[in-house]
């Protein structure tokens, strides 16, 4: 009873920690940001994604618990995740130049190369790809899909093993676990947190319900 009551707040608690980590950037607390002494930090972009993330979870619970699988439901799905895709894009294109993002106005001014995977825009790509992987198995959810159970929490399971990858890569400093590369900062405990947890609701969710059962055998 207890874990199921700790995971009906996941959604709750990972936009709330998105909308947390996105206020401290605007108000410059590193603290917040880089999760306490850790050198890696939530990225801005991350923090966002978190927030509409957390709407997705919700909406996926929503479905499967209430076998409403169209209209709304739907609409606001593909909304969020219209959006979610824009800062993933968005993220990428900074991470690859710092004068598309000056060009938009995203940075008041030109970094330096050594600088540049730092700033609060350039998201790891691992990072970038968990949302992927969680808007996805959300949308499974969402549209009720059809397919074998197994093949259906391969989603959520990526999102496990890279949060815990991220998380003793950080407490272990081992910049390969957390994904840290030449052209983006690495993963943040808090996001490997948020995403370990999703990860866990998201397999939960879709083995606890009957939304994604394989195809019932043909008779004849």
């Amino acid at each position: 009873m207890n874990h199921v009551r700790f995971l009906a707040t996941v959604p709750w608690m990972v936009s709330a920690v998105g909308l947390l980590v996105a206020i401290s950037w605007i108000w410059y607390m590193p603290t917040v940001t880089h999760f306490g002494p850790l050198e890696t930090s939530m990225k801005l972009p991350t923090a966002i994604l978190f927030i509409l993330s957390g709407a997705t979870l919700l909406l996926a619970k929503i479905a499967v618990t209430t076998h409403k699988t169209s209209g709304s439901i739907r609409i606001w799905f593909w909304a969020i995740s219209a959006l979610s895709a824009i800062l993933i894009v968005g993220s990428i294109l900074a991470g690859m130049s710092p004068e598309i993002a000056y060009y938009f106005g995203l940075i008041p001014s030109l970094p330096t190369t050594d600088a540049w995977r730092w700033v609060p825009l350039t998201s790891s790509p691992v990072t970038l790809l968990s949302f992927l992987c969680s808007t996805a198995a959300c949308g499974l959810l969402v549209w009720g899909a059809r397919m074998p159970l197994a093949t259906a929490l391969l989603l959520p399971s990526f999102l496990i093993v890279a949060g815990s990858l991220a998380i003793i890569g950080n407490l272990a400093s081992l910049p390969i676990l957390y994904f840290e590369s030449s052209f983006a900062g690495g993963m943040a405990v808090h996001t490997a947190l948020l995403f370990l947890a999703s990860g866990v609701y998201l397999f939960d969710l879709i083995k606890s319900h009957s939304v994604l059962p394989p195809s019932a055998p043909q008779t004849h």
